[in-house]
């Protein structure tokens, strides 16, 4: 399965993979997003600003329109200058990918709700490693420094033992692209009925239910 387990302070623990099989194997039949960036090149997006509400018309492809990003999560990056925030097509990866070419960086993926588990494809693009940080909705942050294994893009997978991730920061590659991603995926996160359901609402229909037998 290429995995390993790494447990940080304050008891936060995430499982690696290295194995796109293996990940799905460990996440089980639960709905997963898959974001896959489109299948051209739409750049630069100057708002550093990226998620399904994105309405922007860009300088090269078509105009980024609200729907064409899976929900779910902002993608985000500190405003710069020329590409510095960018869907990019080629560069070894199918269809679109998310990048910087001028260096900058690095990429915040921040989630609507907090998920269990999350992945990734990247290569040597971003030079010979990686940095990641995965801030938890309470605890202390995971960070490690990954190596990327060859110019053909490779699966990077995390998962946690509970639904507590609430944010990821990629970046640290030693090239201009300082980040590089294809095929996003990620546990889903509940709609909002169902977190009301599954919280408040549940403790409100058993109020309910007593006065009813009353």
């Amino acid at each position: 399965m290429a995995m390993s387990m790494t447990v940080s302070s304050l008891g936060q623990t995430i499982i690696t993979f290295s194995s796109l099989s293996g990940f799905n194997t460990a996440i089980g039949a639960g709905p997963v997003t898959v974001e896959d960036f489109t299948s051209s090149n739409h750049f630069p997006i100057i708002t550093g600003i990226l998620n399904s509400l994105t309405n922007l018309v860009v300088t090269s492809g078509p105009a980024i329109t609200p729907g064409l990003i899976q929900p779910g999560v902002t993608y985000s990056t500190p405003v710069g200058s020329g590409n510095f925030f960018n869907i990019d097509s080629g560069g070894g990866f199918t269809g679109g990918f998310l990048d910087t070419v001028t260096s900058n960086g690095p990429l915040t993926i921040t989630f609507a709700g907090p998920v269990s588990a999350f992945g990734f494809d990247t290569s040597t693009i971003v030079g010979p490693s990686f940095a990641i940080t995965i801030n938890f909705t309470s605890g202390s942050p995971y960070t490690n420094t990954f190596s990327t294994v060859s110019t053909v893009p490779s699966f990077y997978g995390f998962q946690s033992t509970s639904t507590n991730i609430s944010s990821v920061i990629v970046g640290g590659g030693t090239t201009q692209f300082t980040f590089a991603i294809d095929n996003f995926r990620f546990t889903s996160v509940p709609e909002p009925g169902t977190v009301w359901l599954m919280g408040g609402g549940v403790a409100l229909l058993a109020v309910l239910y007593r006065r009813r037998a009353i």
